[in-house]
């Protein structure tokens, strides 16, 4: 009778947070980008002031990754974002012609609902926030139902950050009384426009959503290819560096290493000084019977550090060992390594060339359709273009860390701590998601006032006329 209760009362909250979000993006409309931005900077100083405790909150009631690196990330993150805030307009006038008439407009797409993982809950909260003000759109929360417990904590602390900044009452709601059918009648609401699935694979196939765009956020599971050409102490740095950071849990993290066999001995020194433990076989088999139910991972292992796991499985390794390996001949379907693993776990396979590398990575990358990034340390660029062009990925990172770098920071792609993957076969991008694309973009068109695309097509024609003129009088 209890799960009936419970069920009830998350579709009656569902109802309700679509109802509120819905009428405070009424209010929003009349905020323009100027207003909007004014504001996110004070729910951003806001917000960072209680981020510590807010991590500390999660961490107290799930123990799931590493506080320090998540506040690192986090202050690494919201630093290079405070510099961008006035820079990148997303809604009002975007665009102007010669007359100073409009000529493209930002539209906000209207509420948005945001199903999360049991990890990082804070920090993909606080950056679905800053992505919500942004854009002018109103915003639902709807955290992992083991993370309840702590939702009812965190979020009306920053409920009181916006409304002190001048957000409208209701800005952002909620679910607290999560269960399956409480999300299906959220997503499937008109009161909601656009979902945000930040790698839920639970509900990928046991909720559908028309009518309205879907954008799938993935942890993903990233393959690191050494060819013979890299810098293999470097690569080994950066490669434990990246999968130990947080147990795991960032956006992309290093589960693969794929080296060509004729350096395949050096990296594996290489990552062993770094901090990997290569486990033996007996090993192995006692870690599969306890990380793994089946082909899924055990969930009480996520974000939990390699000591523990060991420790759990009933091995020992040195202290100074932060990131277990298993060395994998092939890949086959019953593999379990192959599945996203959400703590620092990886796989190690050997191929004789770079070629058969390009393809191992292409299979691990489809095997659980959970890929959205490669990694490749190389210094050979005829190699490092076969890889861009070959590979199913939406972002492809070179001779660097792919925990920071996917995500904006020290490299171009754009700021955002949510992984678009197509890979998986869902989703309308495989970029990183920001403000932009929670919007769309009204173009305008002038009858009968020689518009610029008019004008410059005229001008085209008249250059190429003349070159032509010239080149039959010069015959």
């Amino acid at each position: 009778m209890q799960l009936i209760d419970n069920d009830l009362k998350s579709l009656q909250e569902a109802r309700i947070v679509s109802e509120t979000a819905r009428d405070s993006f009424g209010l929003l409309t009349g905020y323009g980008q100027v207003e909007l931005d004014g504001i996110l900077k004070k729910v951003v100083d806001g917000v960072s002031q209680i981020i510590p405790d807010l991590l500390k909150l999660e961490n107290s009631t799930k123990t799931i990754g590493v506080c320090e690196d998540k506040l690192e990330l986090y202050n690494k993150f919201v630093q290079l974002y405070k510099n961008d805030i006035d820079n990148k307009p997303v809604v009002g006038p975007l665009l102007f012609n010669e007359k100073k008439q409009i000529e493209k407009i930002g539209i906000p797409l209207g509420p948005v609902a945001v199903l999360l993982p049991i990890e990082n809950t804070v920090l993909y909260s606080a950056y679905a926030l800053y992505m919500a003000i942004k854009s002018g759109n109103s915003l639902i929360m709807v955290p992992d139902p083991k993370m309840s417990a702590i939702s009812e904590k965190i979020y009306p602390k920053i409920q009181q950050i916006c409304l002190e900044a001048g957000l409208p009452q209701g800005f952002l709601s909620y679910m607290n009384n999560v269960t399956l059918n409480g999300i299906k009648e959220l997503t499937a609401s008109s009161n909601v426009a656009v979902v945000i699935n930040v790698g839920c694979p639970d509900y990928y196939d046991k909720i559908e959503i028309p009518s309205k765009p879907v954008l799938y956020a993935e942890t993903g599971s990233t393959p690191v290819f050494i060819e013979k050409t890299a810098n293999i102490a470097e690569a080994s740095s950066k490669i434990i560096r990246s999968r130990a950071f947080d147990n795991g849990l960032t956006p992309a993290s290093e589960q693969f290493v794929v080296a060509e066999s004729s350096i395949a001995n050096d990296a594996k020194e290489q990552l062993i000084q770094k901090g990997a433990y290569f486990m033996s076989p007996e090993e192995e088999a006692k870690l599969r019977k306890t990380l793994f139910r089946g082909l899924e991972v055990n969930q009480e292992y996520i974000g939990k550090d390699a000591t523990w796991i060991a420790n759990r499985s009933g091995f020992t390794i040195p202290d100074k060992a932060v990131v277990l390996v298993s060395e994998q001949p092939y890949i086959f379907e019953e593999n379990p390594f192959t599945v996203k693993l959400k703590c620092p776990v990886m796989a190690f396979y050997q191929e004789p060339d770079w070629k058969r590398a390009c393809q191992k990575c292409i299979h691990l990358l489809k095997e659980r359709r959970s890929g959205h990034t490669l990694v490749i340390h190389s210094n050979n660029n005829e190699v490092i273009k076969e890889y861009a062009i070959q590979k199913p990925v939406g972002r492809m990172i070179v001779n660097d860390s792919v925990y920071l770098s996917s995500l904006g920071i020290g490299s171009d792609f754009p700021l955002s701590m949510f992984l678009g993957g197509q890979t998986t076969g869902r989703g309308c991008t495989a970029e990183n998601i920001v403000a932009k694309d929670l919007t769309y973009q009204r173009a305008i068109y002038y009858c009968g006032d020689n518009s610029n695309h008019s004008t410059k097509d005229k001008t085209i024609e008249e250059e190429v006329l003349k070159k032509l003129i010239t080149k039959i009088l010069e015959k």
